[in-house]
């Protein structure tokens, strides 16, 4: 089976207050236009049936700003342990989804989305794994394919189909 993989990093966030922390800093006015460019770019694309992001405010915001032209009626789940997670622990929750996803957003932070869409992307031509590799902008997304049994084999590696920087696209 195929089975799809959105690995999106957030949107720019505000730096707010110096008393706000890190996990409550919203998105800023031009974090808000980018992720809803790269939500209608990917929607054009594929569509989620899952959608797991960070508990970090800036990741939630970024999850409501695509709702509308990327979700429809994908079941979400906000997760403490997206905050901050590295690209192995992202990894290990992406094992435990259901085989029966077919295609799966994850909605986190850098480095772990950066690492995790590197390391990934073992079916890419050189110059999009280095693109990858190099810079994983605010609201950058990565669209991976997979020909697996199960989201707990994707260490094999699959297709970068689309890498996706706000800056890159029209609008």
């Amino acid at each position: 089976m195929v089975r799809s993989l959105l690995l999106l990093r957030h949107a720019s966030a505000d730096s707010g207050p110096p008393a706000l922390s890190d996990h409550d800093r919203p998105l800023s006015a031009a974090g808000r236009k980018a992720a809803e460019r790269v939500g209608a770019y990917l929607a054009r694309r594929v569509r989620p049936s899952l959608a797991l992001c960070s508990s970090a405010l800036r990741a939630v915001e970024t999850l409501e700003c695509l709702r509308a032209a990327l979700l429809g009626n994908a079941r979400v789940a906000i997760e403490r342990s997206l905050y901050m997670a590295s690209g192995s622990e992202l990894l290990e929750q992406l094992a435990g989804v259901s085989d029966a996803e077919s295609c799966v957003l994850v909605i986190g932070h850098n480095p772990g989305i950066q690492t995790l869409a590197a390391s990934l992307a073992t079916h890419a031509d050189a110059l999009e794994r280095q693109r990858v590799r190099s810079s994983f902008p605010p609201a950058a997304c990565a669209l991976l394919r997979f020909d697996t049994a199960g989201w707990g084999d994707l260490s094999r590696g699959g297709r970068l189909d689309v890498f996706a920087r706000p800056d890159a696209l029209d609008g």
